[in-house]
């Protein structure tokens, strides 16, 4: 957005280790998006906010120091929000308190994380994926290939806060299933050492995608055995041979 002089930036701090905030001298105190919710135990492990300002030399070698520090981790998730601080640590954390089973099962969207937040996003109805994307006009992060990637709000922007269609973030079954079928697939691929070549695909999101739309039909045909799911999946991957 022409005129903001900050960036936010969502640092997933799961196995983080100590040293990733030396040198950086955020305009707010960072956030830790837990703290206060009924998931606060998991705070130093969850997302926390940052805003940086961008308008010195300082500032921005401090950004590029942490971009650095956490190449290839898939750490990072970045915004231009025109909110107040306060206001988007409020929207985001709406966000990762979702709740399902009419509300008797509550858990932690992980939705700030780099390598599912395109499926995730996807996956919310339209009012709350609409409602997400609109606290900033562009959301980067770099994906499963080292390359940038970018969703954008569909909606008209506003300045102030917006909020949310719903008190709470209710997930459909159909949701838990296509969410587990990505975390399913990222077991499968790192526990066969999949690469996109063995698949006949030239990337690590089309072989993300691809493995993950197999977990989802074999449940949609009731594979529920382990043995029967794993062989649907192989021989939609690359057949008999894997």
């Amino acid at each position: 957005m022409p005129g903001l002089s900050h960036l936010d930036v969502v640092v997933d701090q799961a196995s983080t280790g100590p040293g990733w905030q030396r040198g950086l001298r955020p305009l707010y105190p960072p956030q830790a998006l837990l703290q206060g919710t009924q998931h606060e135990d998991a705070a130093d492990e969850g997302p926390i906010l940052l805003r940086l300002e961008l308008t010195t030399d300082t500032q921005r070698k401090s950004l590029l120091r942490l971009v650095r520090f956490f190449t290839g981790q898939h750490k990072l998730l970045a915004l231009l929000s025109p909110w107040s601080y306060p206001q988007l640590v409020q929207h985001l954390r709406h966000y990762l308190l979702a709740q399902w089973d009419d509300g008797m099962k509550k858990g932690v969207l992980r939705f700030y994380d780099p390598r599912v937040f395109r499926p995730v996003v996807c996956q919310l109805d339209t009012p709350d994926q609409q409602h997400l994307l609109c606290g900033a006009c562009e959301w980067h992060w770099i994906d499963r290939d080292g390359q940038a990637a970018m969703l954008t709000s569909t909606q008209p922007l506003s300045e102030e806060w917006v909020p949310p269609p719903s008190d709470a973030l209710n997930l459909r079954q159909h949701d838990l299933d296509v969410l587990s079928s990505w975390h399913q697939a990222e077991l499968y691929r790192s526990e066969n050492m999949l690469t996109p070549k063995q698949c006949g695909l030239n990337s690590e999101e089309a072989l993300m995608d691809k493995l993950a739309q197999a977990f989802q039909d074999a449940e949609t045909q009731k594979l529920w055995s382990q043995p029967d799911r794993l062989a649907y999946v192989q021989q939609q991957l690359i057949g008999p041979n894997l």
